[in-house]
């Protein structure tokens, strides 16, 4: 199975990873980027209403100031971009690539890994040593969790997925069922 990357955010992701790297700030950018997705993954609400098409914009403006109050003025000028340009939506998707671009300058793969559980830190790097043997290259990894997948874990690596939840194995099992129903013998 293979996804297709946003092109838009590609293009803004270009673009802020050029400019990061012309101010050598590839690495502090990153981390404002996870410091603002941080905020927004505590705040769903603020994320609806910076989304909302009957939330105004200078409403948004201001609250965008208490999202980025502390982000790099590189990334704030991101934001604002976004928020201006109705395209606040695809702000993951922007800081996404983003890291895969940034992955890809350090010579490694970003994997995408979600898990149904939090996992620790020596299972993260377990993960992550599995994926740099599979792929022949080192892999980062971001995990992320979802509950809704009841175990396993799915990895996103570039236009791979590797699909290895519970939902997904009862869902080929129920496919495998209609295809060919259980034989059952009667004595």
């Amino acid at each position: 199975m293979s996804i297709r990357p946003d092109p838009v955010a590609r293009k803004y992701a270009r673009a802020l990873l050029e400019v990061a790297r012309d101010q050598e700030l590839i690495a502090a950018v990153s981390e404002s980027l996870e410091r603002v997705i941080s905020l927004l993954d505590g705040l769903p609400e603020l994320e609806v209403a910076l989304k909302h098409p009957r939330v105004g914009q200078e409403e948004k403006l201001q609250l965008l100031d208490q999202v980025a109050r502390d982000a790099l003025p590189l990334v704030r000028r991101l934001l604002e971009l976004l928020l201006r340009k109705g395209r606040w939506g695809r702000l993951r998707a922007v800081v996404s690539e983003f890291e895969r671009l940034r992955a890809d300058l350090r010579g490694e793969v970003l994997a995408e890994v979600t898990v149904a559980h939090p996992v620790g830190r020596a299972e993260e790097e377990e993960i992550q040593r599995a994926l740099s043997r599979l792929f022949a290259r080192r892999v980062t990894i971001r995990t992320s969790v979802d509950p809704g997948m009841i175990g396993g874990l799915r990895v996103v690596l570039g236009d791979r997925i590797i699909d290895n939840t519970v939902v997904r194995r009862l869902q080929i099992m129920r496919r495998r069922l209609k295809e060919r129903p259980l034989e059952v013998e009667v004595n």
